[in-house]
C-alpha cells in the first residue's frame, strides 16, 4: 500500500472512530456494545487493542476509554489495522458495529445541539437558512392536538410539512427533530420587525399542550422547567436579545393563539429568558376599539410597530390593529384579552418599550459603569448618562465594602 494512501486510510479509520466514541459517550449505545463486547473477548482478550475491561463498566468496547482507544489506534498504524478497517482481514464484532453504525447514523441522524435533549427523532421538514442567517430570535408554540403522540408524529411526517427544532413533553422530556443550523417549517406565514422569514432566523420548540381547542389545560411546572433550560441553553450558543423571544401569536396574531395566556413568561424572564414587565393595573379611562380613528390610533400603532409587531400606521383602528392588540394582551397582559386598548394595555406596553435594551445582570450593569468611568474624547460632546445606568451605579457602588484608611 503506498504511503500516502496509507496515510489517508489512516485519517479516515481515526476519523470514524472517533465518531462512534462520541456517539458511544452520549450513552446511546452501551447496551448493544455491552453485549459485542462480551463475544470480542472470548476470542481478542489478547489483543492488545481491545485490553480486558479494569473492573468497571465502559461504553467503549472491552472497556476502553476515549484516551486509551485513540493512543491504541495511533500506535498501531500497521498494516492489520488497515486490513481490519478496509474489510480486508478478520474484524471483530465491536469494530463492524462501529463502521456500520457511524455510516448509517451520517445518513439518518446527528448528534443534539443541547445537553437537555433526551432523544432525537430526525424530521425531514426543514431546508437551508437563507444567507446563512444565525438564529436570532426563538419562538414557542403549543402543540394543539389532543395527545403529544399525534403531535410528535405530525411534526416527522413528511407529508405535513411542519416541523420545529425542538419538542417539549408534559414531563419535561425534549426531543430535538431539526438540527439549529437548519430552517426548520415552524412559523409559516409571520413577520416581525419587518422580517417576513421567521423560519430563517428563529429556532422553534413545540410544548406539548392540547390548546384552546381540547381544554387548554395548564402547564406542567416539570414542563416549563424544561422549556427554560432549552432556551438558557440557545442562549449560550446564540446572541438572542430578550425581545426576541417570542410567541407564535406575536409573529402571526392573525392566525395563532399560542402558547396562549396561560404560559408563564414570568418564569422564564425570572430566569433570564426573555423580556417581561408587570402588567399595570386594570382602571377606568379612554379607550380604544374597533372603527376609531385619529392621533391616538396613531400613536398606539406607532409603539406595537417599534417594539415589531407587523402593523402598518395607518390612524384607523381596524381589524388587523384588533388581532395585534390581542396579541400582545395575551402575551404581556393576560387578565383581559379583548383586543380593546385601554389604560394598562398602553402602560404596560410603554413599560415594555422603556425596558428593552437595558442590562439585567450584575455583570451586564458592571459593563456599563466600567463604560461610564472611561474618560470621553477631548473632542466629544458632554453627554448626561442614562438614569438607569446612574441607578445600577450607584447599587453596585453601594455593595462595596466602606474605605478604611491603613
Amino acid at each position: 500500500m503506498p504511503a500516502d494512501r496509507a496515510a489517508l486510510g489512516f485519517r479516515l479509520v481515526s476519523a470514524k472512530l472517533k465518531e462512534w466514541l462520541r456517539f458511544c459517550a452520549q450513552g446511546v449505545i452501551r447496551a448493544e456494545c455491552s453485549d459485542r463486547r462480551r463475544r470480542c473477548q472470548r476470542g481478542h482478550s489478547a489483543d492488545p487493542l481491545y485490553p480486558q475491561p479494569a473492573g468497571r463498566f465502559s461504553a467503549f468496547p472491552d472497556g476502553l476509554d476515549r484516551p486509551t482507544a485513540l493512543a491504541a489506534l495511533r500506535r498501531r498504524n500497521d498494516s492489520e489495522i488497515f486490513h481490519r478497517s478496509f474489510g480486508l482481514g478478520r474484524k471483530t464484532a465491536c469494530e463492524e458495529f462501529a463502521l456500520t453504525y457511524s455510516r448509517r447514523m451520517s445518513r439518518t441522524e446527528f448528534f443534539p445541539d443541547s445537553c437537555v435533549v433526551a432523544e432525537v427523532m430526525p424530521s425531514p421538514n426543514h431546508g437551508e437558512r437563507k444567507d446563512d442567517r444565525r438564529p436570532d430570535m426563538i419562538v414557542l408554540h403549543y402543540t394543539g392536538m389532543a395527545s403529544a403522540g399525534d403531535a410528535l408524529t405530525r411534526l416527522c411526517a413528511p407529508d405535513s410539512r411542519v416541523a420545529s427544532h425542538y419538542f417539549v413533553f408534559e414531563d419535561g422530556r425534549i426531543v430535538q427533530l431539526v438540527r439549529e443550523s437548519r430552517r426548520a417549517w415552524h412559523a409559516g406565514a409571520a413577520s416581525w420587525a419587518g422580517d417576513a422569514d421567521i423560519n430563517s432566523c428563529s429556532i422553534g420548540i413545540e410544548i406539548a399542550n392540547p390548546g384552546h381547542d381540547f381544554g387548554y389545560p395548564d402547564f406542567p411546572r416539570r414542563q416549563i422547567a424544561a422549556v427554560t433550560a432549552l432556551c438558557r441553553s440557545i442562549l449560550t450558543r446564540y446572541t438572542i436579545p430578550a425581545e426576541r423571544v417570542l410567541a407564535h401569536s406575536d409573529v402571526a396574531p392573525a392566525r395563532k393563539r399560542d402558547p396562549g395566556e396561560k404560559f408563564p413568561w414570568r418564569i422564564l424572564y425570572e430566569s433570564g429568558v426573555g423580556l417581561w414587565v408587570k402588567p399595570a393595573q386594570i382602571v377606568d379611562g379612554p379607550l380604544l376599539a374597533l372603527g376609531d380613528r385619529g392621533d391616538g390610533v396613531m400613536s398606539m400603532q406607532t409603539s406595537l410597530s417599534d417594539y415589531g409587531y407587523g402593523i402598518a400606521v395607518t390612524g384607523q383602528y381596524d381589524s388587523s390593529m384588533h388581532e395585534v392588540v390581542m396579541a400582545f394582551q395575551r402575551h404581556f397582559r393576560p387578565e383581559r384579552i379583548d383586543g380593546i386598548t385601554d389604560t394598562s394595555t398602553r402602560s404596560t406596553l410603554r413599560d415594555l418599550l422603556s425596558q428593552r435594551g437595558r442590562p439585567r445582570t450584575i455583570a451586564a450593569r458592571a459593563i456599563n459603569v466600567d463604560r461610564l468611568m472611561k474618560p470621553p474624547p477631548l473632542d466629544a460632546a458632554p453627554q448626561a448618562p442614562h438614569p438607569s445606568l446612574r441607578q445600577s451605579a450607584g447599587r453596585l457602588l453601594r455593595r462595596l465594602p466602606p474605605f478604611r484608611s491603613p
